[in-house]
């Protein structure tokens, strides 16, 4: 059975491990998370089994490697349901931004979610105050970006963090970034225009 299990780390195959980055909010969510769990009597296979949330990433949310305030829609839904909690409760004990709150959210009746469905169509321009970069595009600050802000789960989406932006795909998001919509695209710097005396 070892030489099994030293076999796979020597040759971990076609996939490249990731690598990721907790933090200090990402661990703080995560704290409360195995706190639930253990004051509800849940080991992480069984809160895996109840919520379909596979056991591997229950494990690096409680660690904090993958941040509660960024889990996709489906994955709040799962877990909210489980945990019995209304969506306010866990927006206070997760600590989740007003802004993220539009979309870190259920679908379930109220008083325990929302039972709407998500806003689409908010189409925001903004005018870059840093650089962008990512999903092989590249703009200087200055130039617009066109986002919907009623998407943060689906495509490659608009992530603003200290001193740039980027553009990633949601299983890709870095952990420390505000997730602004879904990147429509990008125009570049206006030409600026000289006033002849």
């Amino acid at each position: 059975m070892a030489a099994a299990s030293d076999h796979n780390q020597a040759n971990p195959g076609p996939r490249a491990k990731r690598e990721y980055q907790p933090t200090p909010e990402s661990i703080r969510r995560g704290e409360k998370l195995r706190q639930w769990l253990d004051e509800n009597g849940y080991d992480m296979a069984d809160f895996a089994r109840d919520s379909g949330i596979s056991k591997m990433s229950i494990g690096l949310y409680v660690r904090g490697d993958l941040d509660v305030a960024n889990m996709h829609q489906r994955t709040v839904e799962k877990l909210l349901t489980t945990m019995h909690v209304s969506d306010s409760w866990a927006w206070a004990y997760f600590e989740i931004s007003d802004a993220r709150r539009a979309y870190w959210r259920t679908f379930r009746e109220p008083p325990m979610g929302h039972g709407e469905e998500p806003p689409q169509g908010l189409q925001v321009v903004l005018t870059l105050d840093a650089p962008l970069s990512g999903e092989g595009y590249t703009a200087p600050a200055g130039a617009r970006v066109t986002f919907d802000q009623g998407n943060v789960l689906h495509g490659a989406l608009l992530v603003r963090l200290p001193g740039r932006y980027v553009v990633a795909r949601q299983d890709a998001l870095p952990n420390a970034g505000e997730v602004l919509g879904e990147f429509l695209g990008v125009a570049p710097v206006p030409a600026s225009t000289v006033a002849v005396h």
